[in-house]
């Protein structure tokens, strides 16, 4: 496995694709500019195509779900 290591992680990306890091800079900084409240929990850099919008959202709906049937609800929001 580990000798297929870089051949797999080759096969994530499309052809072509310009996996940049800068990118990931890009997000942090443009973040970190917008006004308090406005800030997203979590942001993606996705240069594989791997659905993570997708699975973060399955991630906070079962979250949600599991801190409600706690009796925790007041903890899914945020104060200001």
């Amino acid at each position: 496995m580990v000798a297929r290591y870089g051949e797999a992680t080759e096969g994530l990306f499309e052809p072509g694709t310009e996996a940049d890091p800068g990118t990931v800079a890009e997000e942090i900084t443009r973040i970190l500019r917008l006004p308090a409240g406005q800030k997203p929990f979590r942001s993606v850099v996705d240069f594989t195509g791997s659905n993570v919008d997708e699975v973060n959202a399955v991630n906070r709906s079962s979250s949600a779900d599991f801190l409600s049937r706690m009796g925790y609800r007041e903890l899914l929001q945020i104060k200001k």
